[in-house]
């Protein structure tokens, strides 16, 4: 497979999916390496840094505004998103007022047709969650998924958001438990969102799992919710049985919700309120219901769980 790295170069003419591209964005993120310097070469040095933080409004304002233009073609689009990309590496911590109007571009962005926009709209997304604190990304996200859960945007855009999301997950790990709480009542009704489809459940699983290794004790109010997240997105993602990584975010769940069990007690413990819950509308799954792919999750690994206790 062809992995894209903020760290290589690469062919613009080359035809990669964005889904590869957020791959390879993801699990470099795991490194915690900076972002790809581009023209840079480097981290931009002191007076660049200086110059551009002192005007990094007016820099932000200029390229947002003729990167979100309909009278511009992609080459020149791709140019000013590149422009964006300069500022957002040479203003560094300075660009955290400017994540809201940065990120309307991107939901757009990163859905475009041409590959190039793709890519370099995930690496701004990158680049911000690198550099902006999770306290202040993650409630200009959240604003705009609790927009979306108002019906005043599109699905496709609630889209874009969950994917330049799932860009800064790591980010989201790193949080201080205590600036995370403020925002997990919205994260949570986001994670159980009915209007989440298949090709987002990877990213989503990822946003939870970074959410739960954060939490910690928090997890406690919202363990429920947080399980049948889980239980969910699995099943979006077409599991019939749990894998290795939604197993391994439910065993974090427990631990931080004092389950000394693990995931088979967490099981036993949450399969009564479970039950009553997919009472509710079982009658209307068919066979490819991401529901009832959540219920034969939830009740094969409860049978284990009665077997074990």
């Amino acid at each position: 497979m062809f992995h894209i790295s903020p760290f290589s170069e690469h062919d613009s003419n080359e035809k990669v999916s964005a889904n590869i591209i957020l791959l390879s964005h993801t699990k470099m993120m795991k490194t915690g390496k900076a972002p790809d310097f581009g023209a840079f070469k480097g981290r931009p040095g002191v007076g660049t840094r200086f110059l551009v933080r002192r005007n990094v409004e007016a820099m932000v304002n200029s390229a947002v505004t003729d990167a979100s233009s309909f009278t511009i073609n992609s080459e020149f689009r791709y140019i000013f998103l590149l422009q964006l990309y300069s500022t957002v590496l040479a203003s560094e911590d300075a660009i955290a007022p400017f994540t809201d109007k940065i990120v309307k571009v991107l939901y757009k962005s990163v859905s475009d047709d041409d590959k190039k926009i793709q890519e370099i709209s995930l690496r701004i997304a990158y680049a911000i969650g690198f550099y902006v604190p999770p306290a202040v990304f993650i409630p200009v996200f959240m604003a705009d998924v609790t927009a979306k859960a108002e019906g005043q945007e599109s699905l496709h855009f609630s889209h874009s958001a969950i994917q330049i999301l799932s860009v800064m997950r790591e980010e989201i790990r790193g949080t201080d438990k205590d600036e995370l709480a403020p925002h997990l009542k919205t994260l949570v009704a986001f994670f159980r969102s009915p209007d989440l489809t298949p090709d987002v459940a990877d990213s989503v699983l990822g946003l939870i799992g970074g959410t739960v290794d954060s939490a910690e004790e928090w997890c406690k109010e919202y363990r429920k919710d947080l399980f049948h997240a889980v239980l969910s997105a699995s099943a979006l993602a077409g599991c019939k049985v749990l894998k290795e990584y939604p197993t391994e975010v439910l065993q974090n769940l427990a631990r931080n919700c004092g389950i000394q069990g693990g995931v088979h007690d967490l099981f036993a413990i949450e399969l009564g309120d479970a039950l009553k819950e997919y009472q509710t509308d079982y009658k209307s799954w068919t066979k490819t219901t991401p529901q009832r792919f959540a219920f034969e999750i939830l009740l094969h690994n409860a049978k284990e769980a009665v077997l074990l206790g």
